[in-house]
C-alpha cells in the first residue's frame, strides 16, 4: 500500500515542484534581466505587480531563505508533536475526498492485520490491540482501542464499530453477519481486499483530477507572469519615444 500511495503523488509532486522552479526562474532571474528596459516608461498594473514582487524577491533573497527554511523546520518538528498530530488529523478527517481515502486505507491495514492474528489463533482483544498499531491513523487506532476495552466488558466488534461516525457501515454490517456466523476473520480478509480495491480506484481518480488543476494552475501562474513582462515589449512606439 505505502508503494502504490508514493506512486499515486509523485507525480502531483513533480508537477508542484515544477511549479515552483519555474516561478522561482522567472522572479529571481528572467524578470530582473529584463527590468531595464521597463523603466520610464508607463506599465499597466498587472506588470508593476511583478516586477515589485521580482525586486523585492531579489532585494531579500536572504531573508526569503531564512524565512522559508525555519518554517520548514517549525512545520517538521510541529508535526512529531502527539497534540499536533491528532489536530491535524482530525481535520484531514473532515476533508472531502481525502478524509475518505483515510478512512479507507484506515481499515485496509485493520481488517488484514486483524484477519491475519485472528487466523494464527490469536485472541480478540490482544489482535484488536495489536492492529490498532499497524492502522497508523490515531482517531481509528483510538475507535479500535476503546472497541477492545468495551469487549472485555462484553459487547461485540460491530456493536462498538456501529457508535463511531468514522466506521463505514459497510464494515458494521459486514462484521454483524460474521461474528453470527462465527467467521469474523474470513470477513475481515474480504473487507480488506474490496477496500484495498476501492482505495486504489479512489486514488487514481483523485490524482488524475488533481493532475490537471495543478497543471491548470502551473499556466495560469506562468502565464500570467510572462504575459505581465512580456507585453509591454510589444509596444513599439514607446521604444522609438
Amino acid at each position: 500500500l505505502r508503494s502504490k500511495i508514493i506512486a499515486a503523488v509523485s507525480y502531483p509532486s513533480l508537477l508542484a515542484l515544477f511549479s515552483i522552479a519555474i516561478l522561482a526562474l522567472l522572479l529571481f532571474f528572467i524578470i530582473p534581466s529584463i527590468a531595464d528596459l521597463f523603466e520610464g516608461r508607463e506599465l499597466n498594473l498587472f506588470t508593476q505587480y511583478i516586477l515589485l514582487t521580482s525586486s523585492i524577491a531579489n532585494a531579500y533573497v536572504n531573508e526569503i531563505l531564512i524565512l522559508l527554511i525555519t518554517i520548514l523546520a517549525s512545520v517538521t518538528v510541529s508535526l512529531r508533536l502527539q497534540k499536533v498530530q491528532a489536530t491535524l488529523n482530525c481535520l484531514l478527517l473532515k476533508v472531502p475526498v481525502i478524509g475518505d481515502l483515510m478512512i479507507k486505507l484506515a481499515f485496509v491495514r485493520f481488517s488484514r492485520s486483524a484477519a491475519t492474528m485472528l487466523l494464527a489463533g490469536v485472541p480478540l482483544v490482544e489482535a484488536l490491540e495489536l492492529a490498532a498499531k499497524a492502522v497508523q491513523q490515531k482517531t481509528v487506532a483510538a475507535i479500535i482501542l476503546t472497541t477492545r476495552s468495551a469487549i472485555l466488558e462484553g459487547s461485540s466488534l460491530s456493536v462498538e464499530f456501529a457508535k463511531s461516525p468514522y466506521v463505514p457501515n459497510f464494515v458494521v454490517r459486514m462484521l454483524g453477519i460474521a461474528e453470527k456466523s462465527g467467521k469474523v476473520p474470513e470477513m475481515l480478509l474480504h473487507v480488506a481486499t474490496m477496500y484495498e480495491e476501492d482505495f486504489d480506484a479512489s486514488m487514481q481518480n483523485f490524482t488524475n483530477l488533481l493532475q490537471p488543476i495543478l497543471m491548470l494552475f502551473i499556466g495560469v501562474i506562468v502565464g500570467f507572469v510572462l504575459l505581465s513582462g512580456l507585453l509591454p515589449l510589444t509596444d513599439i512606439d514607446s521604444f522609438i519615444d
